[in-house]
């Protein structure tokens, strides 16, 4: 013992810090013991279960089971809830158990290491997956600043975007998505329910369901306002400044995505979050969000992996479009990268990835090439990209760039042709959206089949009486131009027209091109004199010879 000079025992720095040693060194022992990490657990069966095929309505919405009979979706185990006793054997090992996904036959566990060996050999799990650090869901500690959306000041209308895609005249019709659900998953909707743009949905009880799946909350209102301008890019309505593609549509919004880390828990959120959409009775799905690289780069993907069937997110999306759902995701932003190849889950089958335009419809720089690693072309579709008008976190329209806000232009956009076309099954109504694509009859890996348009759309459905490959009207000829309409302007899209007269001379030849745009092209007969013709219009491998008579 040491004394000072009053002759009072003193304490020497150097035992000071050897007592805060060891209590820290306690300390990070205590912490150790309890630390929590995110598992996901995966069952070997769903065996015991008290569900049944004929009985659906006791797990999924009446809406859910309308649309698996409107697109031929059958109900199967696959759609079975986990087996709950399985669940609560996972507590009972001291796991505690968040959410359970039928379609993987899994569940999302915080569990600290030393409980974790003995769930991993309980009799019915299969696999055991880490999938992120830290125990967020239980911790609540979760206080995190709203990320705001930048956005440059030189203001564009949504006219362009929206008139790009023939939006103008399909809400013209009257079509703007009313009677359709739109679920969006994102990293956070900032300020959405205090936004003038959005108080529509609102006011008429449109915005369906919330949760965040990265806190456990159903409170989605923070962190990022990515999702507000992707929201916005569907749904926000305001008089006389900015329409979005789909405003008449409700919507639920799901926090899936956590803005400030990437581990793959994210895709399993993803997973969770397109399960309830389905069950709910969800039409489309809209997700501006995209997986290749992580905080652990254990978890990281390669191109190869870029097949459909590889990343836990793909396989999710996969079966989400297979339950009758319509899938849209941003195609991503590595165009101009060294990675310039789409994420996942836009490989994914039977979704729709969508890439970015610019106004004079060419591919935006940062937009991400296909095809998949298997071979498949993408993305599917494209929209404005560039300079999209949108509304951020404070309210105000801004123009932002990226595949995050040409995906939702589709996703709304979908939602009106669905409306127009209510007996459409989702892959019918995937399969006519490329249809009318600009570049459908060339798909390409930058473009895809282009952009699709609704007045093209009408065209394809008028078109389907046709019978001919080529009709003309008005026949006589009475003004000065002669109409030339084609059955399928993506099989004959160019065609030359050449006129003869009845010995044989040939008066005039052209050569005329077809889109689902312009299915029609005129002939000038001005310079023709009154009488009888025959018109030959020769594409591909076909000719077709017509009598005209001009007057």
């Amino acid at each position: 013992m040491n004394y000072d000079i009053w002759g009072n025992e003193v304490i020497k720095i150097e035992t000071i810090l050897k007592l805060l040693g060891i209590w820290l060194l306690l300390l990070m022992s205590a912490v150790i013991a309890v630390a929590q990490d995110r598992y996901v657990v995966h069952f070997k069966d769903k065996n015991g279960t008290q569900f049944r095929i004929d009985r659906p309505e006791e797990f999924l919405s009446p809406r859910a089971i309308a649309r698996r009979l409107k697109s031929g979706v059958a109900v199967t185990a696959e759609d079975f809830p986990v087996n709950p006793s399985y669940l609560s054997g996972l507590r009972n090992q001291g796991a505690e158990v968040f959410y359970a996904s039928r379609w993987f036959n899994a569940a999302l566990i915080e569990v600290n290491s030393e409980d974790l060996a003995a769930i991993s050999s309980l009799p019915y799990v299969d696999a055991v997956e880490f999938v992120a650090p830290g125990n967020k869901l239980t911790a609540q500690a979760n206080i995190r600043r709203v990320k705001r959306q930048t956005g440059r000041s030189s203001i564009m209308s949504s006219d362009i975007q929206n008139e790009m895609l023939g939006v103008d005249v399909m809400h013209q019709d009257g079509f703007d998505g009313e009677g359709l659900i739109i679920a969006v998953c994102d990293g956070g909707f900032a300020n959405v329910n205090s936004i003038d743009a959005f108080e529509h949905l609102y006011n008429t009880n449109r915005v369906l369901h919330t949760f965040d799946f990265t806190t456990n909350t159903s409170d989605v209102y923070r962190f990022s306002d990515h999702g507000t301008g992707v929201l916005s890019a569907i749904a926000g309505l305001e008089q006389n400044q900015f329409t979005g593609t789909a405003p008449g549509a409700s919507v639920m919004l799901f926090v899936t995505e956590d803005v400030f880390s990437e581990y793959r828990i994210e895709e399993y959120n993803w997973l969770f979050a397109a399960e309830v959409a389905d069950s709910s009775g969800v039409d489309i799905i809209n997700t501006s969000l995209g997986y290749s690289t992580f905080s652990d780069p254990a978890m990281n993907y390669t191109y190869a992996d870029l097949d459909g069937q590889t990343t836990v997110i793909s396989r999710a999306a996969t079966t989400a479009a297979t339950k009758g759902m319509l899938v849209v995701n941003s195609a991503g932003n590595s165009g101009n990268k060294l990675w310039n190849f789409i994420n996942a889950p836009s490989d994914a089958k039977g979704i729709l990835a969508i890439g970015a335009v610019t106004t004079n419809q060419t591919r935006s720089s940062f937009s991400s090439f296909g095809p998949t690693a298997d071979g498949r072309t993408k993305p599917e579709l494209v929209a404005l990209g560039t300079a999209t008008s949108v509304i951020n976190g404070n309210g105000n329209n801004v123009n932002s760039s990226g595949t995050s806000f040409s995906s939702p232009l589709i996703a709304g956009f979908a939602a009106g042709i669905w409306q127009a076309n209510p007996t459409l099954s989702s892959s019918e109504l995937r399969d006519l959206l490329m249809q009318s694509g600009s570049n459908a009859g060339d798909p390409n890996n930058e473009i895809g089949h282009g952009i699709p348009n609704y007045s093209a759309i009408k065209n394809i459905q008028n078109q389907q009486s046709q019978q001919e490959n080529f009709q003309i009207f008005p026949n006589p000829v009475f003004n000065s131009h002669l109409s030339i309409t084609t059955r399928d302007p993506i099989e004959f899209s160019t065609a030359t027209v050449s006129l003869f007269n009845l010995s044989g001379q040939q008066l005039l030849a052209r050569e005329v091109s077809f889109n689902w745009l312009n299915v029609s092209r005129q002939i000038d007969f001005s310079v023709i004199p009154a009488g009888v013709y025959i018109l030959q219009i020769t594409a591909e491998d076909t000719s077709n010879r017509l009598r005209v008579v001009k007057q």
